[in-house]
């Protein structure tokens, strides 16, 4: 049995609601977010540094990295299942890095 989540949305030239999948909904919101300019930029400045182009997609992979990074190194005192969680999240983070688009 499949589930499916509803949600109304109100477009702006129609007054009546519009059903649309919450996969689409999110979806949407996705493509908004990278196409936000804070993104873009971070994009441009990963260009600049590794001088390649680099889409926003990738350059959020580039970040979530180095944020797992940042966590393993300044995480010295954690319990060893913590420090092994950030071991994998810092292993998936860079192998997703290498993924092109």
């Amino acid at each position: 049995m499949r589930k499916e989540l509803i949600c109304n949305v109100y477009g702006a030239t129609e007054n009546r609601a519009k059903e649309i999948s919450f996969k689409k909904a999110a979806n949407a919101i996705g493509r908004y977010f990278l196409a936000s300019k804070p993104v873009l930029k971070l994009a441009r400045l990963y260009s600049l540094l590794l001088e390649e182009e680099v889409s926003p997609r990738r350059a959020l992979r580039i970040l979530n990295a180095s944020a797992a990074i940042t966590l393993l190194v300044c995480v010295n005192g954690a319990n060893t299942l913590a420090l092994l969680i950030l071991t994998l999240w810092t292993i998936a983070a860079c192998r997703s890095c290498r993924k092109r688009d």
